[in-house]
């Protein structure tokens, strides 16, 4: 049987042909296989060989074929394979390329190859570093050496790719281009010619350049631009060109320099220096070159100076133009030359100088001025911590300041320009003047010593703890140099101290009050007094321990103070905070404004007086009320030996109180009240009260005057109104008050001597609270209007935090002519029962005390008239109050008028006779209020009409 069919594999095509690859059939026919035939479509072309792979040939170029394979046996020829895969068979191309040879930097030319099939070739390079080319092969060199270019061609549907050729050839360097003429610019017997570099080197560095000169053909060789040409002829023409050479020689020339004609430059003729003297910060050095032509200048040119040791420069500033220029430094901080500064050479800095016809100057100075007067300061004058020196040892004290440098004595500024305090800073000095006292010497003298004004003295300690001084702002050297350094501590001055301590003489006491007095002595300088105060025959003090103030060695200190003694006279120290009646001893010492103290204690011995406390109206007051009441207290009774009020002795209660009524008379009364102590040491207090009938009326509601309470503060009332006194009787003016309302009236009020206040007032009546302080208080009243009238009035009230006792019948100190008299009274706010004691005139009453109300009363009966001192005192067992009151009998209480009393106050009231204090308190009955005489302080025509009518029975 014939084979089966081949397994046809793959096909490779040639060049007219194809070569196929197959695998014989599985079955053979049960015989050899003979041989294979492989067919080609199209063309049916074949080929046949005994196995695999079998070469068809003749095939056409660029058409695609398939193949197919049988397999032949004895038997015959079976099945054909499947067909193979699609191919192409194509040509061989070459390509012909011929070595163009070594070309010249700078050129560009064209190569060219030759390929079999017909088809253009394409360029590369393989050294793009020195050669590139387009695909059409147009070379380009970028530098020289050696060039290497490639022929390649792809190949197409009918031609496989070609070969690559290559090629190597060398590309040389060539002489370089032109330069390009940039400008000549002429000097004297020179020009210099700047150029910009070629764009074409030639493929090799430029090594120097030739600037040639037509006329003359003179040359200048240089690696740069500019090149100098000299020995030019000044006054002729020229233009320049330049020429490029590199290693391979020289290239084309420039095109011409524009023309250009040497002559001289401007030379310095002289240089005008500074004006001898010092310079500071900020002041200028100016120089002024001048030319021996117009000199144009540009830019910054600038002179080198030498200050010290350090090298400046005075830069141009004016005058291009013109044969004069100016150069300017100004001087800056921290330069010095005390031997004159010095001039440097002048140098462009990167300008020019040059004439008209651009000829550069001749840079060399001469002439130049003598600057060995042109000094340089700029050292701002200091203060050294050690040149501040305290001289204490005269009044005033000073302090002298040595400065570094001499300074201008327009600069020192008045004293309060200066500062000088302790280390610290308190006390601040207080400077009184400052003056230049040396070139470089400052002397500050303070305010003349005041012991009592630390800012007046320096002590030697204040010293030796280093003062501060800062001297002003303003402060400058002779040159102008302003102080800078701010305040400076002093440290290692030697000062000149005061070192001898002050002495004491005449020490004595002056006179004593009931809380101290004064002590008198005389100090040999200026001092200040240190005193204390201790029980007399106590241990005496050290210098030390008087100072100091304070108990020593079991000996306590009463008091202590200080006080300011003159230098060389009788000076007095105030002395305070002492019990009175009492003897102390005094010490005392005295230091001095440098702080040496006396060395040994003074003593003197002091009696204090009695302690006076006075509680009535004040100094210079006006009322209307002819009784006065003067209360107060007096110390303890068993120290007190007398009291007297006007001259007349008051009795002081157990408690050291005392009550007294004066009667005022019309016009200025003096009230003198005058304790004497059992050593008779005397207090006085003295003031004038005026009783004035035309004054306004101040009357007090509450609370009666000596009130005791328990309340701690109170509510005072009452009313003030002008009395009524144009044509109306007197008697009409004193018992009835206007009742319009005065819009500019005020009624103020203080307690015990304080601040002020101002009473609110309402329709004539007015009212305020005051607060108490423990014992007795004083309670002052005043009114005032717009028409100018005044009047006071005042109420003594305790304060006692034990129960209320309260007189309210009499209410106050009265007037009567009663021969009796109910005093009543209320005990209030007590926790337990209270008994009320009522002493007067040598007769003690014990009134019971309702134990409900707190009521209590008393007949009092009158012998004659004169002033009863009722003293009303009442006590719970742990606490007692005193209130007083003071009764002034008149006549009608046990002595009637008679014809003789109404012809003496006849007399009297039309001047005859000049009544004394007695006859007035007994015929001044008018005004008549209620019945009752309240008098006036006068004995006028009222009064004799009321005696007459009272001797003849009418009344």
């Amino acid at each position: 049987m014939v084979p089966g069919a081949p397994a046809i594999g793959s096909a490779t095509a040639g060049n007219t042909q194809a070569t196929i690859a197959f695998t014989g059939p599985a079955f053979t026919g049960g015989a050899a296989i003979t041989g294979y035939t492989v067919t080609s479509n199209p063309g049916n072309l074949t080929a046949t060989a005994l196995g695999s792979p079998i070469t068809v040939t003749g095939l056409a170029n660029g058409t695609a074929y398939t193949f197919t394979v049988t397999a032949t046996n004895s038997a015959g020829t079976g099945p054909a394979s499947a067909p193979s895969t699609s191919f192409t068979p194509k040509g061989i191309q070459t390509i012909t390329f011929a070595n163009p040879g070594a070309q010249n930097f700078g050129t560009t030319p064209t190569l060219s190859a030759t390929v079999s099939s017909g088809l253009a070739p394409t360029f590369t390079s393989s050294t793009t570093g020195v050669c590139t080319i387009t695909p059409v092969g147009v070379l380009t060199f970028l530098t020289t050496g050696t060039c290497t270019i490639n022929a390649a061609q792809a190949g197409n549907a009918a031609y496989n790719a070609a070969t690559t050729v290559s090629r190597s050839f060398s590309v040389n360097a060539v002489v370089p281009g032109a330069p390009i003429m940039g400008s000549a610019s002429a000097g004297d017997a020179q020009a210099s010619v700047t150029f910009t570099a070629p764009a074409f080197t030639g493929g090799s560095a430029v090594t120097s350049y030739t600037v040639t000169t037509n006329p003359g053909g003179l040359t200048a060789t240089g690696t740069a631009s500019p090149i100098t040409v000299t020995g030019l002829t000044n006054g002729t023409a020229y233009t320049f060109t330049v020429t490029a050479t590199n290693n391979v020689g020289t290239g084309a020339a420039s095109a011409a320099s524009s023309s250009v004609t040497p002559n001289p430059g401007p030379a310095v003729a002289s240089v005008a220096v500074p004006a001898n003297g010092t310079y500071k910060i900020g002041d200028n050095l100016d120089f002024t070159i001048i030319w021996d032509s117009v000199a144009t200048v540009t830019g910054t040119p600038r002179m080198a100076l030498v200050i010290g040791s350090s090298t400046v420069y005075a830069t141009y500033m004016s005058g291009s133009g013109t044969t004069a220029t100016l150069f300017r430094y100004t001087v800056t901080a921290g330069q010095s030359d005390s031997d004159g500064i010095t001039v440097g050479a002048l140098t462009l800095n990167g300008g020019t100088i040059r004439n008209s016809a651009n000829s550069n100057a001749t840079l060399t100075l001469t002439g130049v001025g003598n600057t060995s007067g042109v000094l340089v300061d700029t050292t701002a004058p200091t203060l050294p911590a050690v040149n501040i020196v305290v001289n204490n040892q005269s009044d005033p004290h000073k302090i002298v300041l040595t400065f570094n440098k001499a300074l201008n004595a327009t600069t020192i500024g008045a004293a309060s320009a200066w500062a000088a305090a302790a280390n610290g800073g308190a006390p601040i000095y207080a400077i009184a003047g400052a003056a230049l006292t040396a070139a470089n010497q400052v002397t500050l003298t303070l305010a003349a010593v005041d012991i009592t004004t630390a800012a007046t003295f320096i002590t030697d300690s204040a010293a030796n703890a280093h003062l501060r001084i800062t001297p002003p702002a303003t402060l400058a050297d002779s040159v102008g140099n302003t102080y800078a350094a701010g305040q400076v501590t002093e440290s290692g001055a030697a000062h000149i101290l005061d070192t001898t301590p002050p002495v004491l003489a005449s020490v004595g006491i002056g006179a004593a009050t009931s809380t101290g007095g004064t002590m008198t002595a005389i100090a040999s300088e200026k001092a200040k007094g240190y005193w204390i105060a201790v029980a007399g025959g106590a241990t005496a003090p050290a210098v030390a321990q008087v100072k100091a103030g304070v108990a020593y060695g079991g000996v306590t200190v009463v008091a202590d103070g200080t006080g300011a003694l003159p230098a060389g006279s009788a000076g007095s120290i105030a002395l305070n905070g002492l019990a009175p009646s009492t003897v102390y001893d005094i010490y005392l010492v005295a230091e001095d404004a440098a702080g040496n103290a006396t060395a040994a204690v003074a003593k003197a011995v002091i009696t204090t007086g009695a302690a006076l406390k006075v509680s009535t109206l004040p100094d210079g007051a006006v009322t209307t009320d002819t009784t006065l009441n003067v209360s107060g207290t007096a110390g303890t009774p068993a120290n007190l030996k007398s009291l007297t009020i006007n001259g007349t002795s008051v009795a002081v209660a157990a408690d050291g109180s005392f009550s007294y009524p004066v009667q005022l008379l019309a016009g200025a009364n003096a009230i003198t009240v005058v304790a004497t102590d059992i050593s008779g040491t005397i207090a006085t207090d003295s003031r004038t009260i005026t009783l004035d009938s035309s004054a306004l009326h101040l009357a007090v509601a509450y609370p009666p005057d000596n009130k005791a309470l328990i309340q701690q503060s109170v509510t005072v009332t009452g009313s003030i109104a002008e009395l009524l006194a144009s044509g109306t009787a007197k008697i009409a003016a004193k018992a009835e008050a206007a009742t319009a309302a005065d819009p500019t009236m005020v009624v103020s009020y203080s307690i015990n001597d304080g601040t002020p206040g101002t009473a609110t007032l309402t329709d004539g009546t007015y009212s305020f609270t005051v607060d108490l302080t423990s014992g007795m208080n004083t309670i002052q009243i005043s009114a005032a209007n717009g028409a100018g009238k005044t009047a006071q009035a005042k109420r003594t009230v305790t304060y006692q935090p034990a129960f209320s006792l309260t007189v309210s019948d009499p209410a106050s100190d009265i007037r009567t002519p009663q021969t009796s008299y109910l005093l009543q009274g209320i005990v209030a706010d007590n926790s337990a029962p209270v008994t009320v004691t009522i002493t007067m005139d040598g007769q003690t009453y014990t009134p019971t005390v309702d134990s409900t109300t707190g009521a209590f009363q008393q007949q009092l009966t009158f012998s004659g008239s004169k002033v009863y001192q009722v003293s009303v005192t009442a006590t719970d067992g742990s606490a007692t109050l005193s209130v007083p009151r003071n009764i002034i009998t008149v006549a009608g209480a046990g002595s009637a008028f008679t014809i003789v009393d109404a012809l003496t106050a006849l007399k009297a009231s039309v001047g005859l006779v000049t009544p004394d204090q007695s006859q007035i308190l007994r015929l001044d009955v008018a005004p008549m209020v209620s019945g009752v005489s309240v008098g006036d302080g006068m004995v006028d025509m009222e009064d004799v009409i009321i005696v007459l009518r009272k001797a003849v029975g009418l009344l």
